[in-house]
């Protein structure tokens, strides 16, 4: 039933939907020979707002409650066939078409905002290390301290540098004398002298060889005399046995005293004696021998090397130092050189210096200190470029790149915005945070913008998906579900689940895979829709 008057436009429109849906409740309520008569399209809205108004609000509650529940058995009966008794109950009279706006889905390009969160860090930082070891005897800067290149920042004690040089001259001089005596040549007194050496090494080695000759020559006669005092020990070791044995053999039979017998004893005794002293000095005569023999023979080699080695200095002497020679000297000379180099070096490194400009942050050390090699002095921070660390997360990985666009801000400086562009994507990710960094060159420093400070940034990508973009007005909640209405060819709604990719203000990305290109959109209407209504589109485009 349609209740539509021109004459109702200036009602309100609170009061003229609660006259509609009373005006169809109560219609839907009537008999049958009301369900079968024309109903008349001149039904006034002011004559309904009449009837609505005599009732107190309680009993209206209660009318409203009684029509829904004859509106429901009627559709019910209408639909199973079923009546009273076993006639058919006849059509209720369709809702007139909903007036919504629309338009033609076009697909579109969305973008997503990504919120990156990071820190800001100097461009030029650096760390000003100690190049040689020794104690901290001067500190020339503060923390906060502006510094020049060149500028002295400390001073280390210097003793074992200074000895370090001393030993390196030292070794310089002497192999630079040795090449100039290679590259001059031998003087002539040289030359004699080394003759006068060679004429004595070869009487020490005629000498030596005559002693072994004679030590040679001696020792058997030696030995032969060691020999035969050993065969007169043993024969007279012999004798003195057999006459102990008369002896106690006449003694027993009683023809020879007791005092015999010892005496026979005690010559025996000191036969023994002396066969053993005869045997023990051969044994030392022949070791004897043997060590002459080998010193002997020790000398004549030393004799014999040492005019082999004066003959050498004389033959060079005499013909000069090979090319050879000389190059190899030249090497010690220039290695030698290079240590004086090192050792003035590590002398000058005892003060040390920065080779950048900017502000001391970080001054690690103090007088009396022992700094070793590559020991932190102090940081220096250059605020003229910072840089801008940002972490992206890793499913995002690829969609960044040099170039792109980002705005940036920051929590200690709430009314300062600024605009960059990526400078640099770092090729990894990290494993604890799964984030990969990209890095922003800031070309306008603000001045209270600080290298540690947070920073946030602002960083608009492509959609991952395809989607079409439409108007925020489009889309309908369902429970926990979006959902938007097109128009099908008989002008009804047709509602489709769609999800919502990216938040754009006043229009929405969405996709949809029920979605496609020239479908009519409602975009405005919906609210209230359900599938299969009928639409009045008021403005198709």
């Amino acid at each position: 039933m349609i209740l539509a008057d021109n004459s109702t436009q200036a009602q309100e429109q609170t009061q003229a939907r609660l006259d509609d849906r009373l005006a169809d409740h109560l219609a839907l309520s009537q008999s049958e020979a009301v369900l079968h008569q024309d109903i008349s399209p001149k039904v006034k809205p002011t004559r309904i707002s009449a009837i609505a108004s005599k009732f107190s609000r309680p009993w209206l509650n209660i009318a409203v409650g009684v029509a829904l529940l004859g509106t429901g058995w009627a559709a019910w009966s209408i639909v199973t066939g079923q009546g009273q008794g076993t006639q058919t109950a006849p059509a209720v009279a369709a809702l007139p078409p909903r007036p919504v706006e629309a338009k033609r889905l076009q697909a579109g390009t969305a973008t997503q905002t990504l919120e990156l969160i990071g820190d800001v860090e100097a461009a030029d930082q650096a760390t000003v290390r100690a190049q040689t070891s020794g104690t901290v005897k001067q500190v020339w800067v503060e923390v906060g301290d502006s510094i020049t290149p060149g500028q002295p920042l400390a001073h280390l004690d210097t003793a074992d540098q200074e000895i370090a040089l001393a030993e390196a001259y030292a070794v310089l001089a002497a192999a630079r004398s040795d090449l100039e005596r290679l590259e001059t040549g031998t003087r002539p007194e040289i030359i004699a002298q080394r003759q006068a050496e060679l004429r004595a090494a070869q009487a020490r080695e005629q000498e030596a060889r005559i002693n072994v000759l004679n030590v040679e020559a001696l020792l058997p006669d030696l030995m032969a005399q060691r020999q035969a005092e050993v065969e007169m020990a043993k024969a007279a070791e012999v004798e003195a046995n057999d006459n102990l044995e008369r002896v106690r053999r006449l003694s027993t039979e009683g023809a020879l005293s007791q005092r015999d017998l010892i005496e026979a004893q005690a010559r025996a005794t000191v036969a023994t004696s002396d066969r053993l002293r005869a045997t023990s000095t051969l044994a030392i005569q022949r070791t004897e021998n043997q060590q002459s023999l080998a010193r002997a023979r020790a000398s004549l080699d030393t004799a014999i090397s040492e005019r082999l080695r004066i003959t050498a200095l004389l033959a060079e002497a005499t013909t000069g130092p090979r090319q050879e020679e000389i190059a190899a000297q030249r090497g010690l000379v220039q290695a030698a050189e290079s240590a004086v180099d090192q050792a003035e070096l590590a002398l000058e490194r005892a003060v040390i210096t920065t080779d950048v400009s900017g502000v001391v942050s970080d001054r690690p050390i103090n007088v009396g200190d022992y700094v070793d090699l590559n020991r932190d002095i102090a940081t220096v921070v250059n605020r003229d470029r910072l840089d801008i660390f940002l972490d992206v997360p890793e499913r995002y990985s690829g969609q960044v790149e040099p170039g792109t666009a980002i705005a940036l801000s920051a929590s200690a400086l709430p009314n300062w915005t600024g605009e960059a562009t990526v400078t640099g994507v770092v090729p990894t990710t990290d494993s604890a945070s799964r984030r990969q960094r990209i890095r922003v060159r800031l070309n306008e420093v603000p001045d209270r913008l600080l290298p540690g400070m947070a920073i946030t940034g602002h960083l608009e990508i492509p959609a991952p998906e395809a989607q079409f973009v439409v108007s925020r007005d489009a889309l309908t909640r369902r429970l926990d579900q979006w959902v938007v209405f097109v128009v099908d060819e008989t002008e009804q709604a047709q509602e489709i689940p769609v999800d919502l990719i990216t938040d754009m203000g006043q229009e929405v990305a969405i996709a949809s895979p029920n979605l496609s290109p020239g479908q009519t959109l409602v975009t405005k209407g919906g609210d209230g829709l359900r599938d299969g209504a009928p639409l009045q589109i008021i403005n198709p485009s």
